[in-house]
């Protein structure tokens, strides 16, 4: 096993779903309040292990949800902030042993720790993310709460605030209902850096349900118009959009490039330059071609 040695049923409170259950204390807490290393916490039946890329650096990148309630504050989510625990976060691992690297941010002179295994961190459910296969950059879509859905894009080490934060277009934006809580106002007065969304669409101005990240599109079948675009989806609604990136790395325009997309959970780039999709309703790939 190359990730998750210890997630195995033991150590999970099994029959516990924090969608419901709010009082059971979190999986993967040892007695002295450490965590259980090489362990991937998940208290819900949702916000699980989400999905697997190599970078042009040759590492596995892997991003990994809080594992806890989707409709209620749920103070389990609050593992998401500790750098030392695997929810909530993008992890860059060695593919053969599972190890981390000793230039990954939090790196503590352990390859095996769990911090020396975490890229970056303050994911909610970052269902899926691509990798710019021409410098490494990592965009990541951070599928939201009660008002926005974002992708976002920083440097190794970039904390993007869950659940303390959530959007806004206008930069960080505390979230609703959380907020409240005795946790997030230490969170808020302690001063902690955190990266705004690179893009923040909100559900009810932008009619959006759930975004789906897609690849950074670089090949030659389609338009040069689309070279370096970042693709994403919005699971519901069925829009599938491409942002043009700038050279300093801000959006510049998102333009609608298909819709009638609706449950379509990937887009990857083909061999031949062509953009993918994995329809989960109609249970088929296909392709798109400019017509």
């Amino acid at each position: 096993m190359i990730l998750g040695t210890n997630s195995v049923w033991s150590n999970f409170n099994g029959q516990v779903n924090s969608t419901i259950d709010s009082k059971v204390p979190p999986a993967g807490i040892l007695p002295d309040g450490s965590n259980l290393q090489d362990f991937v916490a998940s208290d819900s039946t949702s916000h699980g292990v989400d999905s697997l890329n190599f970078g042009p650096d040759g590492a596995l990148y892997v991003s990994i949800g809080d594992g806890t309630s989707f409709n209620r504050v749920d103070s389990r989510a609050y593992r998401v902030q500790d750098v030392d625990n695997l929810s909530g976060k993008l992890l860059r691992i060695n593919p053969i042993t599972g190890a981390g690297y000793s230039n990954n941010p939090f790196y503590n002179g352990n390859l095996s720790s769990n911090q020396s295994k975490v890229y970056q961190y303050g994911f909610r459910n970052p269902f899926r993310f691509s990798i710019d296969p021409r410098n490494g950059k990592v965009y990541v879509g951070d599928v939201g709460w009660t008002n926005w859905e974002e992708i976002n894009a920083g440097a190794a080490g970039a904390n993007f605030g869950w659940p303390f934060y959530e959007g806004g277009s206008a930069g960080n934006q505390q979230t609703i209902a959380y907020n409240a809580t005795p946790e997030a106002q230490a969170f808020y007065a302690s001063g902690t850096q955190v990266k705004a969304p690179l893009i923040a669409l909100n559900h009810a101005a932008d009619n959006i349900n759930a975004i789906i990240a897609g690849d950074v599109y670089v090949g030659n079948a389609y338009p040069a118009e689309f070279n370096g675009d970042l693709f994403f989806n919005d699971l519901g609604q069925g829009i599938v959009r491409n942002a043009t990136i700038g050279p300093d790395g801000e959006i510049e325009k998102i333009e609608v490039f298909a819709t009638g997309a609706a449950y379509v959970v990937q887009i990857v780039q083909g061999p031949d330059g062509r953009l993918y999709y994995v329809d989960l309703d109609d249970g088929e790939i296909g392709r798109w071609s400019i017509v």
